[in-house]
C-alpha cells in the first residue's frame, strides 16, 4: 500500500462569484476499483480545518474555509498545506475528485451530506463506466469526466448559498516497486488545466476554475505521486 498526500500549494482569486471578499473549501470523492471488483469508495473529506490554515467559515463562525478576495494580499496565497491522504493498493486504481466552493452561508452539517452524495454519484459514475464483470487492467478511457463532473452535480444537493467553483480528477496506480502514478488528470466542463509537472516529477496540476462568474486557480499537489504524461490526459490553456 502506498499512499498519496494531496497538498494546495497555491490559491489565486482574480474574482470571486459576488466580487470582493469570500471563502474557499473543498470536498472529496475517492472511489476505488481494483479488478472485476466493485467499485468502492472512501468517506468523504471536508476542508480546511483550522491546522490547514482554515481562517473562515460558516455562521457560526468555525474555521473552515480559507478567506479570499480579488484584491490584495488575499488575492494571492500559498497555502502550502496537506489537504488528504490516500493509499492506494497494488493493482488498484483510484480515482479522486477535488471539488472547490465558496462558502455563501452553509453549515459544516449540510457540506457533508452534499459531499456524500456527490461521492455516491461518482460511484456510479465508475460502476456504469465499469461493470462487475469489467476487468480493468489499465487507466486508459476510464471515466474521469463523469467524475470531474461531480462538481456541476453538487448543485442538486445546494441547500443554501454555496456555489461550485469547479473540480479537478485525477486517477492514481501502482506502478514498478510500488510508486504510484497519476495516469490521468481531467476537469469539469466550467474549468481548464492551466500548466502541470512534468515526467518523473512530483504530481501537480494549476487548475483554473470560472464557476458561477468567479475567476480562480488552485494548485494543487500529489505528493508520493509522478505525473505520467504519457499516459495522462491533459489539455494546457492560458489564464
Amino acid at each position: 500500500m502506498t499512499t498519496a498526500r494531496f497538498t494546495l500549494r497555491h490559491l489565486q482569486c482574480r474574482s470571486t462569484t459576488e466580487s470582493g471578499h469570500d471563502e474557499v473549501y473543498f470536498s472529496t470523492a475517492v472511489v476505488r476499483r481494483s479488478g472485476a471488483a466493485k467499485p468502492t469508495t472512501d468517506k468523504a473529506t471536508i476542508g480546511p480545518t483550522a491546522a490547514q490554515h482554515a481562517n473562515a467559515g460558516g455562521p457560526g463562525g468555525d474555521r473552515t474555509a480559507w478567506d479570499v478576495n480579488d484584491s490584495g494580499s488575499l488575492s494571492d496565497q500559498w497555502p502550502n498545506v496537506d489537504m488528504f491522504d490516500v493509499a492506494v493498493a497494488p493493482g488498484e486504481i483510484v480515482t479522486v475528485t477535488v471539488t472547490f466552493k465558496e462558502s455563501d452561508g452553509q453549515n459544516l452539517g449540510d457540506q457533508e451530506k452534499e459531499a456524500a452524495a456527490a461521492t455516491a454519484a461518482a460511484l456510479v459514475a465508475v460502476t456504469a463506466a465499469f461493470p462487475a464483470t469489467a476487468v480493468v487492467t489499465a487507466p486508459v478511457g476510464l471515466a474521469l469526466a463523469a467524475l470531474t463532473g461531480v462538481g456541476q452535480a453538487f448543485k442538486k444537493w445546494l441547500t443554501n448559498d454555496d456555489d461550485v467553483l469547479g473540480s479537478v480528477g485525477f486517477t492514481l496506480e501502482s506502478g514498478t516497486g510500488g510508486a504510484l502514478r497519476v495516469t490521468q488528470v481531467d476537469l469539469d466542463p466550467g474549468s481548464r488545466l492551466l500548466s502541470s509537472a512534468k515526467v518523473r516529477q512530483p504530481a501537480w496540476v494549476v487548475a483554473g476554475m470560472f464557476g458561477a462568474g468567479s475567476n480562480y486557480a488552485f494548485t494543487v499537489g500529489v505528493d508520493g505521486a509522478l505525473y505520467d504524461t504519457a499516459a495522462a490526459r491533459a489539455k494546457a490553456a492560458g489564464f
